[in-house]
Formats: structure tokens, sequence, C-alpha cells
């Protein structure tokens, strides 16, 4: 039985952020590897970053997000890339979303409430 072929394979490390296209992949219990690990959130609270929804969010797919060598990295122009969690990444985000972010671990937050702030280094 044939369901279907597979053209482009893509992995979006942060949520909301724009993601990187993969030749291959490992899958875990949660589908591929390394997908919507994390998050971008307003530092000021818990709001998770939500373009579909929210106008002020509209921006953030602006920003890449990639696996790199290193970890988590973020971009605003696919040049320059951020070590996530760190003051630049976060800078970056504030920059392009026009009022303070952070990143933080998706899966954390889902089980427990906890300060975005808390989340960067």
């Amino acid at each position: 039985m044939r369901f279907g072929t597979v053209r482009e394979l893509w992995r979006y490390p942060v949520s909301s952020l724009t993601g990187e296209r993969l030749e291959m992949t490992n899958l875990d219990d949660g589908g591929v590897a390394g997908d919507r690990q994390w998050g971008l959130f307003d530092a000021g609270g818990l709001e998770a970053a939500a373009p579909e929804s929210a106008r002020r969010w509209r921006p953030v797919p602006d920003l890449c997000s990639r696996l790199g060598a290193g970890g988590l990295e973020i971009s605003r122009d696919g040049a320059v890339w951020h070590a996530v969690p760190s003051p630049q990444a976060d800078e970056a985000a504030s920059g392009i979303s026009v009022f303070p972010s952070a990143s933080c671990p998706s899966a954390p937050m889902r089980r427990r409430a906890t300060s975005a702030a808390t989340c960067t280094s």
C-alpha cells in the first residue's frame, strides 16, 4: 500500500519561526526530532507567539531557526546566527516583535506556569 511521496522535509526548532529544510531526519515519539522544542514568549508574561491569531506577533515568522552544530540558533537575516538561549537571541526576537521577547523550552511551558524571563540565560 502506498500513502504518498515526501517532497520536502522541514523542521521548526522554534514554534512560529521559519524553520530549516532537511535532507533527512530522525523521528521520535513526538514526530520530527528537534521540532518545536522551543517557543517564543512575551518576556513580560506567559503569552506564546501566535502570529496566526495575534497581530503583534505577525512579524515573528520573519525570524529563522535552526539546529546548528552548537545547538539551537535564531537569525533575523540568515547571515548572523545567535545561540538560544542568549541575550543576543532575545534581542533579535525583541527587535522584530517590537516588545521584549524571550525564548523558552516549549514542553516545560505546557506542563507548568513559570515566568518567561526565567527561560533565558
